[in-house]
């Protein structure tokens, strides 16, 4: 399939973190159903969970460990606006298996680092239409540090160390 969407990362968990928000970005109509069977729990059998996702308001372990993404900038939000956590524990095998799953749909990992936070996405088409272009611009304006590469977004949010574009 035509890559739709590069994700840089440089940490193993955001990198993981980046395809997953990619995919939502890409089928922003997905139920958490819709999600759980496009990423099984087998792609991540070394995170010492059982599952890939959680509610997020469901802590995931005992203890104090934190091992779900739980940040306002980190949760993926599925149809109806239902947000699920993704686990934090990427081995470097699981996370191969993630990235070779996630060609299916259109996402690809690149080896670079971002400028600023763990992982950004790029939209590779092209034919932007020039409102696109400026929204993109006023947005990069706005927020300089962010290090926005925006071409073809129609919207723009900085989450922590993700920058959705």
């Amino acid at each position: 399939m035509e890559s739709k969407v590069r994700v840089y990362g440089k940490a193993q968990n955001r990198t993981a973190l980046g395809i997953l928000h990619a995919y939502m970005k890409i089928h922003p109509e997905a139920t958490v159903e819709e999600l759980r069977q496009a990423f099984p729990d087998s792609l991540n059998p070394d995170s010492g969970v059982k599952r890939l996702f959680i509610w997020r308001e469901e802590k995931g372990a005992k203890g104090n460990w934190d091992g779900y993404f739980k940040g306002d900038d980190e949760v993926l939000t599925a149809r109806y606006g239902t947000q699920v956590s993704l686990v934090k524990m990427w081995t470097k095998p699981s996370l191969a298996r993630l990235i070779e799953h996630a060609k299916q749909y259109g996402i690809e990992v690149a080896e670079a680092a971002p400028a600023d936070g763990a992982f950004q996405k790029r939209r590779l088409y092209t034919g932007v239409p020039q409102w696109l272009d400026t929204a993109c611009a006023e947005a990069e304006e706005r927020h300089p540090h962010v290090g926005v590469d925006c071409v073809g977004c129609h919207s723009y949010r900085r989450c922590g160390s993700l920058v959705v574009t």
